[in-house]
């Protein structure tokens, strides 16, 4: 299975209907950054799948949340800088 890796959008274009995106395509990462490591990540509903859900600045920290193995919801968190 191909790795997936970050995906940079511009949500204001507009490409249509069953274009996926929904958004134009500015860059793509060469690897995934968010990859199956825990237990809850690797077994579950769909085992080894991590997918993100959303990424949000709050109080001075980058919250990324993420669906694992199609059974529960997690967040990873990093300083902004």
């Amino acid at each position: 299975m191909p790795a997936v890796g970050v995906v940079v959008l511009n949500p204001g274009r507009d490409l249509g209907p069953g274009r996926g995106l929904g958004g134009e395509v500015l860059d793509r990462a060469e690897e995934s950054f968010l990859r199956p490591d825990l237990g809850h990540e690797k077994e579950g509903q769909v085992g080894n799948v991590v997918f993100v859900e959303g990424l949000v600045p709050f109080a001075g920290r980058w919250r990324l949340y993420y669906g694992t193995a199609d059974s529960r919801l997690a967040v990873a968190s990093a300083p902004v800088h």
